[in-house]
């Protein structure tokens, strides 16, 4: 069987010259995100590079996620990234994690389906493939892409057959300064690949809202984001940018995946999102002039338990720790679990 060559980049290539990369080289994958915050610095001047030497360009998300609800926070930050973008493919490369990550690679994929992406890969290798995925994995829509250098076929598991094989990282291409990464594909995938189809213009109620939605639920949206405090102005049941910033805030503002789109992740949390109260004199608390930290006990361990959420028995526990840490990532403060003086300034 002839191949067809292609390669996947990221930052790590550096300054690709795309004019000068070989004509035989067909399709271009692009690292576009990590985890839920981290975007490639060239991730967008690669795809508007591989698109100008007319390759197929798909993008590809590494994943930290261990389990369905990170896997899903990942996969919005992914089409956050790529949503402007009519890719030919859709990739998740998972090659780290622990435990089963079977229904969370299942969740990511169900994301991009929701938000009508297509050409959807999984990449990975045998041996993690093994070890942290079941044959459940396999769904008809996703196909295989499979690193195994150095093989003279590639070993790979639950799949009937690979579609993508990488199967060097160490190659020189013209145009790429230092080694690449270098794939084959099945001629019959590389013929079949489309480029993602636009989602529709007007959902049904319930469905993803996004901006250029009319309606109804539209409108329903709008005046809860309006009566939390994320103005959209008039509640005239038409998705535009006034609403669209609304709903980026308030995503933010719930820390969850800023991507502008309704979905059923940002639906449950507007049904439980609280306004805050406005910040009052009378509000403040002084700072006892102790640390509170594991191990202390009492009022303003309380205190402390009310500002970030957790149960309020006045023990810092483990729980308690966590919560801490979480509240002072959120607020940009050091992240060591202990409520010290500028922690506390925050919090009151």
């Amino acid at each position: 069987m002839s191949y067809i060559r292609g390669i996947d980049v990221s930052h790590h290539q550096g300054d690709i010259s795309w004019a000068k990369v070989d004509d035989d080289i067909r399709f271009v994958f692009v690292k576009a995100t990590e985890g839920t915050s981290y975007v490639d610095p060239k991730f967008h001047t690669n795809v508007s590079g591989a698109r100008t030497s007319g390759k197929k360009v798909g993008a590809y998300h590494f994943a930290r996620f261990s389990n369905v609800k990170e896997a899903q926070a990942e996969a919005l930050h992914f089409l956050s990234v790529v949503n402007d973008y009519d890719l030919d493919f859709h990739i998740l490369d998972l090659e780290v994690g622990a435990g089963d990550l079977t229904d969370a690679c299942k969740a990511f994929f169900e994301v991009l389906r929701d938000h009508k992406r297509g050409g959807l890969f999984l990449y990975s290798f045998p041996a993690f493939m093994r070890a942290h995925l079941k044959p459940q994995v396999v769904d008809s829509d996703v196909k295989l892409w499979i690193a195994h250098h150095g093989a003279k076929s590639p070993t790979f598991y639950y799949w009937p057959d690979w579609s993508i094989w990488q199967y060097s990282s160490t190659a020189k291409v013209n145009g790429i300064a230092g080694n690449v990464d270098v794939n084959y594909a099945k001629p019959e995938l590389f013929d079949g690949a489309k480029p993602a189809s636009k989602p529709k213009a007007k959902p049904a109620a319930g469905g993803l809202l996004r901006r250029g939605d009319r309606g109804p639920a539209v409108k329903d949206v709008q005046l809860q984001l309006n009566a939390k405090g994320f103005n959209c102005g008039a509640a005239d049941g038409i998705f535009g940018p006034k609403t669209e910033s609304a709903v980026k805030s308030f995503q933010k503002a719930a820390h969850i995946a800023v991507d502008g789109i309704v979905g059923p992740q940002t639906r449950a949390a507007l049904a439980k999102y609280q306004k805050p109260k406005a910040a009052s004199k009378k509000a403040s608390v002084p700072y006892p002039g102790h640390l509170i930290k594991r191990g202390s006990r009492g009022k303003d361990v309380e205190r402390v338990q009310r500002a970030v959420g957790v149960k309020v028995d006045g023990i810092f526990g483990p729980q308690t720790e966590a919560a801490v840490k979480a509240y002072q990532k959120r607020h940009g403060l050091a992240a060591d679990g202990i409520v010290g003086p500028k922690t506390w300034a925050v919090m009151f």
